[in-house]
């Protein structure tokens, strides 16, 4: 009994149309229906247009809201992207296509209104911009200083890999003599290893890392 009224409420709210869900995927597009079933790895939706339930999976998936502002997913992608770019500078496209140069990116993504907050160089004062009004955000080169933690990490760790494989027991690091040639040669490595990984790692951000994602169509 409870199942039937809950399927009349649902058959009623979709043959209504008050309550529509978007569903923007990776590159912007959007498919705008009813969202009939989410499970860990896919979202299956019926088109707003009518016809056959639609299937997609959720890797797909960046955001899925209604048409009151109301947030119902979003991807971890999201939350990544915008970490990355944490009081880094860039440039936001409106679905208008208008560009605002920004600096101090910063984020509110809730359930409700999600948005991106922000400073120009005019004017210091915060702004804000719903991200259902964003086309896309991309970052300037200030985002590669992560590139270079990253690259100096690595290095690092690889030279302390290369460090510990000369050791087979703990009282070996009580031998001072073969501590100090150890170390002298870890140094000398390292000084190579550490800027040619930094540089790598840098020079792989800037061709292949992500530093645009597209959020909604332009209109």
């Amino acid at each position: 009994m409870k199942f039937s009224l809950l399927a009349m409420v649902f058959i009623s709210t979709v043959a209504t149309g008050t309550v529509r869900h978007k569903v923007i995927l990776r590159g912007g597009d959007v498919i705008t229906g009813y969202v009939a079933e989410m499970t860990h790895d896919s979202l299956k939706i019926i088109p707003a247009s009518g016809g056959l339930q639609t299937s997609v999976t959720l890797d797909s998936v960046l955001y899925v809201h209604n048409s009151k502002g109301k947030l119902f997913y979003l991807s971890p992608k999201i939350r990544k992207f915008f970490q990355k770019g944490l009081g880094r500078d860039g440039v936001i496209i409106t679905v208008t296509g208008e560009s605002i140069p920004y600096r101090r990116l910063g984020r509110e993504l809730f359930m409700f209104e999600p948005k991106l907050v922000y400073q120009t160089e005019e004017e210091p004062k915060r702004h804000e911009i719903l991200l259902t009004d964003i086309h896309s955000v991309r970052f300037d080169h200030t985002v590669s200083e992560y590139a270079v933690k990253k690259g100096a990490l690595a290095g690092a760790s690889f030279t302390t890999v290369l460090f510990l494989l000369n050791y087979k027991a703990i009282k070996e690091f009580f031998n001072f003599n073969k501590l100090f040639r150890t170390g002298s040669a870890a140094y000398k490595t390292g000084t190579t290893i550490i800027p040619l990984t930094t540089i790598g790692w840098v020079a792989y951000d800037f061709f292949r890392g992500e530093r645009e994602l597209i959020l909604n169509p332009l209109k």
